[in-house]
């Protein structure tokens, strides 16, 4: 599980980097197309070394029931609050003060 949230929070993050002003939902998520295909292929990517065998032999992984998924979408979406708009503002108001 830590494996998966770790991935799928990096992933969402990423769409909160495109911008240091805006977070992904002003900068909107269709914009990027390269980006776009990067995170589905690495969605899938993430998903095969779960569920394609022989890869979670290779990689000691098993597969998840509901609740589980429950908890590591919970967790992954916590990297919406990574708001890029927070962060530029605490930088330059830490600049202003130096």
């Amino acid at each position: 599980m830590v494996f998966l949230v770790a991935c799928f929070f990096e992933l969402i993050v990423v769409w909160n980097c495109r911008s240091e002003r805006r977070n992904a939902f002003r900068v909107g998520f269709l914009t990027n197309k390269f980006l776009l295909l990067a995170v589905i292929v690495s969605v899938f990517s993430t998903l095969a070394v779960i569920y394609i065998p022989p890869l979670p032999v290779m990689f000691q992984t098993v597969p998840l029931d509901l609740l589980e998924w429950t908890l590591v979408i919970s967790l992954s979406s916590l990297g919406f609050l990574v708001v890029p708009e927070i962060f530029i503002q605490k930088i330059r108001n830490n600049n202003a003060r130096a």
